[in-house]
């Protein structure tokens, strides 16, 4: 379980995984452990997540999210991630460019089809 630790003015120190809770601090050290709730709802598409808030309360430490739309800048980076991971490679690409300048394009004619078939199913998020 995720626990925060704490300091004597109930600021945030760290957090960490414990297996079982952990032992009590000295207070002398004025630090303490809290057990660490989170409140992460599922977003969906097109949304995303923000935060986590931290919010310290007396008996434990909750991180909460929100959730909102998301920009185009991340919808288009996302579509660029995915076209990116499907495209032909890019030595497969040169090869298929340079027989093509040596009169061979059946290579090159297939690349294509398959670079418009990666375009067409990760369409750019309209603006």
């Amino acid at each position: 379980m995720l626990y925060a630790l704490l300091d004597i003015t109930g600021a945030l120190a760290r957090f960490e995984t414990f297996d079982t809770p952990p032992a009590p601090l000295p207070a002398a050290k004025g630090l303490r452990w809290l057990p660490v709730e989170d409140q992460r709802p599922a977003p969906a598409e097109g949304e995303t997540l923000d935060g986590p808030a931290v919010i310290v309360e007396a008996d434990k430490v909750r991180r909460v999210w929100t959730i909102r739309a998301k920009t185009y800048a991340e919808k288009l980076a996302e579509i660029h991630a995915a076209r990116a991971a499907a495209y032909p490679p890019l030595g497969d690409q040169l090869d298929a460019a340079f027989k093509a300048r040596m009169g061979d394009g059946s290579e090159l004619a297939a690349i294509d089809a398959a670079i418009q078939a990666v375009k067409t199913a990760h369409p750019k998020p309209a603006a």
